[in-house]
């Protein structure tokens, strides 16, 4: 984007779709999960600027055991910047809960300073649905006026759609769309659970789709992913600017 402050901006790094398993020999769909998750941090560790917010968009777990809740949030400790979790379809939401509140590092609720924008995390998950839903609270509080610029982010992708002959995503995408084209403060949605790197536009909105640390689905054409594991950078500037890019590492 251009006409970009000269002011440092306030950056955001997303991961979703671990898919961790209690298990350090885990695999999903033969990725080894944990050796994935471990190589993305590892890049991160590298970023300049560091980041001043990690967002962990769901499917943190595969199995839902405490361990795999506790090793994700040991390995994000060495990163210093405070992570907000949302839960995706195969979280087991209690444990994930108990776990993850041990650690003072990790929030359910986005901290008091986001760069000067409103980061709202929206709760998709609808047990164990693949489909997710936007509850009717939290559309309203969409179709709220906030001058800050905001960016949203959920589990499941916000536009219904169909892959490996099911249909996934939002089952109220429609009316979920229509909140969010009402709020003209919202700049753009990031969200996982499709295991790929994805950007759509709807009226001036972005929709972004983030790669998971581990496993990529195929590509719409049904060919097998070439790219590795990855995540997103986003940084934000207070007046609104913004600017995203997805960082990919070896598949090892």
């Amino acid at each position: 984007m251009r006409g970009l402050a000269l002011s440092s901006p306030f950056r955001v790094i997303q991961i979703t779709d671990c898919h961790l398993f209690g298990d350090e020999a885990g695999r999903f769909n033969g990725v080894p999960t944990r050796e994935t998750f471990e190589r993305v941090l590892q890049r991160i560790r590298a970023e300049t600027p560091p980041p001043g917010l990690i967002l962990a968009t769901g499917d943190l777990s595969h199995d839902g055991s405490e361990a795999s809740y506790r090793h994700f949030a040991e390995c994000l400790a060495p990163l210093g910047a405070p992570v907000c979790w949302l839960a995706g379809n195969h979280d087991h939401r209690p444990t994930m809960q108990r776990v993850l509140n041990q650690y003072p590092q990790l929030h359910s609720q986005p901290p008091e300073y986001t760069g000067g924008w409103r980061l709202r995390l929206l709760d998709t998950t609808d047990g164990e649905a693949m489909n997710g839903r936007v509850r009717r609270a939290d559309l309203e509080d969409l179709r709220n006026h906030d001058p800050k610029p905001t960016l949203v982010a959920m589990h499941h992708n916000p536009l219904q759609e169909r892959r490996k002959g099911v249909y996934c995503g939002l089952i109220n995408s429609a009316e979920t769309l229509r909140a969010l084209l009402r709020a003209p403060a919202v700049k753009a949605v990031v969200y996982g659970h499709i295991h790929q790197a994805l950007r759509q536009r709807r009226g001036g909105i972005s929709l972004l789709a983030t790669p998971s640390t581990g496993y990529q689905s195929k590509t719409r054409s049904g060919k097998p992913a070439k790219e590795g594991p990855g995540y997103r950078i986003l940084d934000l500037w207070p007046a609104g600017e913004w600017r995203t890019r997805v960082v990919r590492v070896g598949r090892g």
